[in-house]
């Protein structure tokens, strides 16, 4: 909305300067008149030229140029934001001229400066005026289509639906009628009608397949279904949208999102088929650690092992933790030998790990299972918590390969801006350090 009107501003400011060159002047005196009012106005003196075309306007009340000098008048106050005092001066312009195309250049323009101003029902009384005078303009669609975005920005979406749909029925061009669809749908999103928002969604990925718009309509249907609880159409869809779309950064980042929104639902498997193809070729510890935790939770535990190992390569920053996974990993497969000598390593090279406590309790644990109780029990009794604390009570944090935590982990994956709904800290917090000790 914010292009459309920089836009029609934009377009204004290069008709005002045109028409600085309007029809002959009658006499000398004028013309020395007009001559100073324009290099004052060319100048950016906009209060100067303010006066002087307001002397115009006053002077010379039947030259044929009086229209375009109230036009100046409007120009002015607009640059210096006086947008009440700008549009009054714009409908007087527009009584002054009688000219049908320059008048309805006007009117085109000044229906972007009252939305611009935020005088929503100025801009739909007189594209309503437009429409009702030009019944057959080509222009009349987009009309329309003007007058929906001031009806969403007033609050009232039902109006801004039925603009919509006029506006589709009035197109001219298969472009114009599938752009107007597109938007049409949209609202029904905004509105929250989701059934009618999928609707016209497949409709346009049935009548326009080659469109570069499609994977995008698949995502929007993707989002309705997620809005509905509809989880499994929901992540059926979106990965369409993700096999379809062509842009390297777009398709990543719907991958995480999707993955994001699966892993919130615990639907690992969908984290899995998303993922596990992008993440072994990207350098991307997010997607990554997604991918290894999913794995975890669906107990693959060689699966997970070749995803830490991994992490391990590409992240060696956050080592401490690939580690600690990696024991925990062959700690499930009953190789307590292997995980035993894992745990001893973190303990030795990590003393100070804000992990620590974790370590010595799974190293124990080992112990235990191979018999070595009187070794277990020391390191439960030198832990400053016998068991560390609970997951759901900690922090989600990222540790370097040294030291106590850094920085808070708050995206963890996420598109937000994309996908509203994925609950940050919920995602955050499973993908948390601390979660080793949830796995008993």
């Amino acid at each position: 909305m914010k292009r459309f009107v920089r836009l029609v501003v934009t377009l204004g400011l290069v008709w005002g300067l045109h028409a600085c060159f309007a029809p002959d002047v009658c006499n000398a005196g004028e013309a020395e008149d007009v001559d100073q009012a324009l290099h004052v106005f060319i100048s950016g003196d906009n209060s100067a030229a303010l006066g002087l075309y307001q002397d115009l306007v006053r002077n010379y009340p039947e030259s044929q140029q009086v229209g375009f000098w109230q036009y100046r008048v409007s120009w002015c106050y607009w640059q210096m934001k006086n947008y009440s005092s700008a549009l009054a001066a714009r409908e007087t312009a527009l009584q002054m001229t009688s000219d049908a195309q320059t008048k309805r250049e006007w009117q085109n323009e000044t229906v972007g400066w009252y939305i611009s101003a935020g005088q929503y029902a100025g801009a739909i009384s007189l594209l309503d005026k437009l429409a009702r005078e030009n019944p057959n303009d080509p222009s009349l669609a987009d009309w329309y289509v003007s007058r929906s975005v001031c009806d969403q920005l007033s609050g009232n979406d039902e109006a801004s639906i039925k603009d919509l749909e006029k506006a589709v029925e009035l197109a001219s061009t298969p472009e114009l009628k599938q752009k107007f669809r597109a938007q049409l749908a949209g609202a029904y999103v905004l509105k929250g009608d989701y059934d009618k928002a999928r609707l016209e969604y497949v409709g346009l990925i049935k009548d326009y397949t080659g469109a570069p718009d499609v994977p995008y309509w698949y995502c929007e249907i993707s989002l309705c279904s997620w809005k509905q609880k509809r989880y499994d159409d929901c992540f059926r869809v979106l990965q369409k949208a993700i096999a379809t779309v062509r842009d390297a950064d777009t398709k990543k980042s719907w991958q995480k999102g999707c993955a994001a929104r699966a892993y919130q639902l615990k639907e690992y498997g969908t984290v899995v088929s998303v993922i596990a193809e992008p993440a072994t070729k990207c350098s991307d510890v997010d997607l990554n650690r997604l991918l290894a935790r999913s794995y975890v939770h669906l107990k693959t535990w060689e699966e997970a092992v070749a995803a830490y190992q991994r992490l391990k390569r590409r992240f060696p920053e956050h080592t401490s933790e690939w580690q600690l996974w990696i024991g925990y990993c062959y700690e499930q497969q009953d190789d307590y030998q292997q995980a035993e000598s894992i745990f001893r390593e973190f303990i030795a090279k990590y003393p100070k790990d804000d992990l620590i406590d974790c370590a010595n309790f799974r190293l124990a644990r080992c112990l235990t299972k191979e018999g070595k109780d009187k070794e277990a029990q020391a390191l439960l009794s030198s832990c400053k918590k016998p068991k560390p604390e609970p997951p759901e009570k900690a922090q989600p944090r990222v540790a370097g390969a040294t030291g106590n935590t850094s920085t808070i982990d708050t995206k963890s994956g996420a598109d937000l801006d994309l996908f509203p709904d994925v609950d940050e800290n919920a995602v955050s917090q499973l993908l948390s350090r601390d979660n080793l000790v949830s796995f008993e």
